[in-house]
């Protein structure tokens, strides 16, 4: 367990507290500017591969109407190139994926079954395993950073907010590897790839049943490319939510500290979720990420603080915005109903 020692507010900015808080907010625009690159890498790879199996398929475009573009997706597949083409793509997954689809594509049952629909889908899923892989890899160095900050940060804060100073042991690399193999993060990463395949499935499909040829499918697959950045964003948002919690609770576990309050963003974008839950307190072995503890939604920008022994929340400030957005500072223990009717003039 961490010991205290007594250290100066000056001294502890300068060795921990500035540089750390100024990498922490500097990483959601920069991680989301990697992550959005890494989408549009994957959407230009996609449009090139649904544009060549249109082509191999002898798609020509120009329904007369949407039935007949209908039964042309119906249509079998039949056709051993793009089966070719798709097992070339499922060759470059990381196991156990390639072994899954390669023993699939490889089915004649299965390749017998395959429709046209079916054929440009399965690229897409493959597409999807891809970029999943992809954002998984930088995942492990970008967010293992974040989260070794995050762990130092609630220390700050803790020792901020104590007036004492914390001796921590360093983040083990196995409790970062923790954080960022969990169920949770990982359902994150699977949500925000699977809504990318969604989407380009839906402008692909769109482009077949207005008889749009393949360059002009591929063409709309690429269009998408700037609006993946807000994604990137959300995206980016909530895994830095979930991270830093985790850190936060590792470092009020090794603080010797057990009861943390939830911190509802004070402004008027807080939803019907997060809002009621502001000023609640729980203990560590209460806490369930999603329930009690952020991120409890997707984009969720919640927060949780420690419970100091002996620290009066009524003589501390939090920031909020006021009903025309300006930042502005009211008392910690002020709860976001009281904000909602005092400040925002709401309820």
């Amino acid at each position: 367990m961490a010991g205290f020692d007594k250290l100066s507010a000056s001294q502890w900015r300068g060795e921990v507290g500035e540089q750390s808080s100024a990498y922490f907010h500097a990483q959601i625009p920069r991680v989301s500017a990697q992550v959005a690159q890494l989408n549009a890498t994957a959407t230009r790879s996609l449009a090139t591969d649904t544009a060549k199996i249109l082509q191999t398929f002898t798609y020509k475009g120009g329904f007369a109407s949407q039935a007949e573009a209908q039964a042309w997706l119906k249509g079998f597949n039949n056709n051993p190139q793009v089966t070719a083409q798709l097992i070339e793509k499922a060759q470059l997954l990381p196991e156990p994926q390639r072994t899954q689809w390669l023993t699939r594509l490889s089915a004649p049952a299965y390749v017998a079954r395959m429709t046209r629909k079916q054929a440009l889908a399965v690229n897409i899923n493959l597409s999807q395993g891809q970029l999943f892989n992809s954002m998984l890899n930088n995942r492990n160095g970008t967010f293992g950073r974040i989260a070794e900050d995050g762990y130092r940060r609630g220390f700050f804060d803790i020792s901020r907010t104590a007036g004492l100073a914390f001796k921590f042991d360093r983040l083990p690399q196995q409790k970062i590897n923790a954080i960022l193999n969990g169920a949770i993060p990982q359902k994150y990463l699977w949500y925000f790839t699977t809504e990318w395949a969604s989407n380009n499935q839906a402008v692909m499909l769109e482009g077949i049943l207005t008889g749009k040829s393949a360059g002009n499918i591929a063409k709309g697959l690429r269009d998408t490319i700037p609006g993946q950045e807000y994604r990137s964003y959300r995206y980016v948002r909530t895994y830095v939510t979930s991270t830093t919690s985790v850190a936060d609770t590792l470092a009020m576990e090794q603080a010797g500290l057990s009861e943390y309050e939830f911190y509802a963003t004070m402004d008027d974008k807080t939803c019907e979720l997060c809002g009621p839950l502001d000023g609640q307190r729980f203990t560590l072995d209460e806490e369930m990420e999603g329930e009690n503890s952020p991120p409890i939604h997707y984009n969720c920008r919640c927060r949780k603080v420690p419970i100091i022994p002996g620290i009066e929340s009524a003589n501390q400030k939090r920031i909020a915005r006021d009903a025309d957005g300006n930042t502005i500072y009211v008392s910690r223990s002020m709860k976001y109903g009281d904000y909602q009717k005092k400040i925002l003039g709401l309820l």
